[in-house]
């Protein structure tokens, strides 16, 4: 049977590691105007998409108490609080009176 030998291993891996070069300069300068190109192609891209939300949510901005106004108006019509306050209150008057007038 034969031993594992770590000496070996780190020889091994020293040998690699000592043999390893820098790539050739050409491919290096090719990556780099590859990179350069890809990253101004998607600067443009989310430049339009950020001047579209910043159209977009100026919009929202500007909206916004006319959307707020129309749901606590339509809210409060629902439930009954806009045109029946003044009701109400003379409502109560009438049911006090009411009961005063029967006995």
């Amino acid at each position: 049977m034969e031993r594992f030998d770590p000496d070996t291993k780190h020889g091994w891996r020293a040998q690699t590691l000592s043999s390893i070069s820098l790539p050739p300069l050409p491919l290096v300068a090719f990556l780099a105007i590859v990179v350069f190109l890809l990253s101004l192609s998607e600067y443009s891209n989310f430049k339009s998409w950020s001047s579209y939300v910043g159209i977009n949510f100026q919009l929202l901005l500007f909206l916004m108490p006319v959307i707020l106004v129309f749901f606590l108006s339509s809210s409060w019509i629902i439930e009954g609080r806009w045109f029946n306050l003044g009701s109400r209150k003379r409502k109560d008057l009438m049911n006090t009176t009411q009961v005063s007038d029967e006995y």
